[in-house]
């Protein structure tokens, strides 16, 4: 299938998949920060 609207879907879920995995990288790294936090005000 080498149709250009087959192209372009092709494009665009991997720009969807891009824009999802950094959002997951961003909202496990403030997860990760928040935890931190939290442990070095518990102590």
């Amino acid at each position: 299938m080498t149709y250009d609207w087959d192209g372009k879907r092709t494009r665009q879920l991997k720009i969807i998949q891009s824009v999802a995995v950094g959002m997951t990288f961003v909202a496990a790294c403030a997860a990760f920060a928040a935890l931190l936090k939290i442990a070095l005000d518990l102590s």
